[in-house]
């Protein structure tokens, strides 16, 4: 695969990064002992995924770079992605990427690209919004259908509220003591019991909510 690192854009005097630039390419400025864009492109570099990188919009090679082309400020935005589109091989996939973007790592880069139908996300185990459901509804004594619709009403509050997690969900239970895989379901976007229950407990919120008195003020 390619990737196009866009570099371009130089900071003005009027702008909030003329101090740290002077004029210089704002992909330049100095992090931790080295340019902003050298963290981007050894990320790049780590990755098995990445086969050729091209970037745009610096004037000058960066020295020990290694085997990545480098083009000119086109100046524009438009102009540099277009630079790099035009450098790009024939049928294979390409990425983008900013240079200001210095906290990217190499498995960041390589689960995003990994992303398949069954792998649609860039984190796992997300769980903060919808916790608090786990923490005041668990129970030992609770009956597996019970706990099986808790969790899946906190994974629904986490879908409402974070816009980074998303169905499907792979759900699977098990008896105590089985260790057997026997009940194992997926949860799409048209699963009838996932929409009910988020319908009906946003019903019951809302109907809570107002049973409750006002605070006084």
């Amino acid at each position: 695969m390619d990737c196009v690192v866009l570099a371009g854009g130089r900071p003005g005097p009027g702008d909030s990064l003329w101090a740290e630039t002077r004029g210089c390419p704002k992909a330049l400025i100095d992090l931790a002992g080295r340019p902003m864009i050298r963290w981007v492109l050894d990320a790049l570099a780590g990755s098995t995924h990445i086969d050729r990188i091209i970037v745009v919009g610096l004037d000058n090679p960066l020295d020990s770079a290694g085997d990545i082309e480098f083009l000119v400020d086109q100046g524009s935005l438009i102009g540099n992605l277009y630079a790099g589109i035009g450098r790009l091989g024939a049928n294979r996939p390409a990425a983008y990427c900013w240079s200001d973007i210095p906290l990217v790592t190499t498995p960041m880069l390589d689960r995003f690209i990994e992303a398949t139908p069954d792998t649609p996300f860039f984190q796992i185990g997300e769980h903060k919004y919808g916790k608090p459901i786990l923490d005041r509804v668990a129970r030992n004594e609770m009956k597996l259908g019970d706990a099986a619709k808790m969790v899946l009403l906190s994974f629904d509050s986490t879908l409402r509220s974070n816009l980074s997690v998303g169905l499907p969900i792979d759900m699977l239970t098990y008896e105590t003591g089985s260790l057997k895989f026997e009940h194992v379901k997926r949860i799409g976007i048209d699963d009838p019991y996932f929409k009910m229950l988020s319908s009906e407990w946003s019903k019951a919120l809302r109907t809570a909510f107002a049973n409750i008195e006002p605070f006084d003020i």
